[in-house]
């Protein structure tokens, strides 16, 4: 890669670039991508010197009838928390085109969006029409009619 283009090595920047220019393709589009995730473990690791140090005291003093040694269930209890990173595919397009869908299902607002990615133009349209036609030859289309 060149000096100035390492940004589309980042995997947001592929993830945004594919998820935009595939918004509206019937095929499932897939990125392996990384993600960080917390998880809970036993801990392993010994406890502190002085920890141990004051355990030794109380062992050697003489218990009172009302206290009672620290259970050793809560001991093994001790947990902690580690990140991991974790690769799994993940579906990028997962809007079904705004053609295949039914009229009640698509807002103005999806209207406009697909509108201004196809022509390329920065305002909304006037009017747009969605309809199918069933004959010879079924389809479905949308027409627009710009400012």
């Amino acid at each position: 890669m060149k000096d100035d283009a390492a940004e589309f090595v980042e995997q947001d920047k592929i993830k945004n670039l594919v998820k935009k220019y595939s918004e509206f393709i019937n095929y499932p589009i897939k990125l392996y991508l990384s993600k960080d995730v917390r998880e809970t473990v036993p801990d392993d690791e010994p406890e502190k010197k002085e920890d141990d140090e004051e355990k030794s005291d109380e062992d050697t003093k003489v218990e009172d009838e009302g206290e009672s040694k620290p259970d050793e269930e809560e001991k093994e209890k001790k947990t902690k928390t580690i990140n991991k990173t974790v690769w799994e595919w993940e579906l990028i397009n997962e809007i079904k085109a705004i053609w295949m869908r039914g009229k009640d299902q698509i807002e103005d607002r999806e209207y406009n969006e697909f509108y201004k990615t196809i022509a390329k133009d920065h305002m909304d349209p006037l009017t747009h029409s969605h309809f199918s036609a069933e004959g010879e030859i079924d389809f479905k289309s949308i027409l627009y009619i710009p400012t």
